[in-house]
């Protein structure tokens, strides 16, 4: 009753990782796995090939043109089963996962489910020593707030089939194209289904997990600040779209309609982080969450680099009168 959905573009070793460790799951019931081939030029039709013939459960097909979310709803239009649960071509499993997304669909059947994605890393070269885990993972619980959307990420993301026809599938403005990075496609989608079926059938299970490789381009700080920028940008044109999430709940933030104090505590804080912020005082007044002077860029300066993004992204949305789709 469901079939797991790998879109990928030349990534053939990560696509063997990946499809070897889906190889391996021990689950009952009417399960699939198809690779959708997203205009590949390295061995990826070779790999799939011979996943294909050696397991009925596994199938390809290919969609020329550039685009993880074309490519993504071109695997829900060939798939046939209820339910379609997204991942990474970079991603393993632990034992259990197939089994267990199974039962959150049967049991609950839910509009879209996920659960947190963890990092993973390849023996060489080694990981920096300032590199958390966290830093490579995604929709951990922590991250998601009372009342809002959970923070789904598309590389564990399970749904409903024809709940994502009824939202219009997966935004082509948004994702990646190519080599182009773009983020946002799977914040459009659960934002619409929360819209459409409620927050009851949006579910979050943090025991449905896999591993998404950090590729070593990732400790490049050229990398994170590209990653942080595009990842606000996404999030200022959701916003412009009226899929941010501030347009599904107040939460609490000071505003305009505030007391005055509560906006001049506000005020106040935010300069004071400020100040702890570009001094590198956090070395000393929290020294065991940021150990290192990269972890305070990381988690402190990057949050502003990424707020730019938001502006520019909102902006953008709003001059283009982008829709979401």
């Amino acid at each position: 009753m469901i079939t797991i959905i790998v879109v990928t573009r030349n990534r053939a070793a990560l696509l063997e990782e990946c499809l070897a460790s889906l190889s391996q799951q021990q689950a009952p019931g009417d399960w699939r796995v198809l690779v959708v081939d997203n205009g590949s030029s390295d061995d990826t039709n070779l790999v799939t090939t011979r996943y294909s013939a050696s397991n009925p459960r596994f199938s390809a097909i290919s969609e020329a043109e550039p685009g993880a979310s074309r490519a993504r709803n071109r695997g829900a239009t060939e798939a046939n089963t209820p339910y379609l649960l997204y991942v990474d071509d970079e991603c393993t499993f632990p034992d259990g996962y197939v089994a267990l997304a199974q039962e959150i669909a049967a049991g609950q059947q839910p509009a879209c489910f996920g659960g947190p994605v963890l990092s993973r890393h390849h023996a060489h070269p080694p990981v920096p020593a300032w590199f958390k885990p966290d830093y490579g993972a995604f929709s951990l619980p922590h991250n998601n707030r009372p009342g809002l959307p959970p923070r789904l990420s598309a590389g564990n993301l399970g749904v409903s089939r024809e709940a994502l026809f009824e939202v219009g599938g997966f935004p082509e403005s948004y994702g990646p194209v190519g080599s182009l990075m773009r983020y946002g496609e799977e914040n459009a989608v659960i934002a619409g289904m929360w819209d459409r079926f409620g927050a009851e059938r949006v579910v979050y299970e943090p025991k449905l997990i896999n591993r998404h490789l950090v590729r070593p381009e990732k400790f490049s700080w050229r990398f994170i600040l590209k990653d942080h920028f595009l990842r606000g940008l996404a999030r200022g044109r959701l916003k412009a779209a009226g899929l941010g999430e501030d347009s599904r709940i107040h939460d609490g933030s000071a505003s305009a309609s505030a007391p005055a104090s509560r906006n001049g505590f506000a005020l106040a804080r935010l300069l004071v982080d400020g100040l702890l912020d570009v001094t590198f005082l956090r070395l000393v007044t929290e020294s065991k969450r940021f150990p290192n002077w990269q972890n305070v860029v990381y988690e402190r300066w990057m949050r502003y680099v990424a707020a730019v993004g938001v502006g520019v992204g909102y902006l953008k949305g709003k001059f283009e009168g982008q829709p979401a789709g």
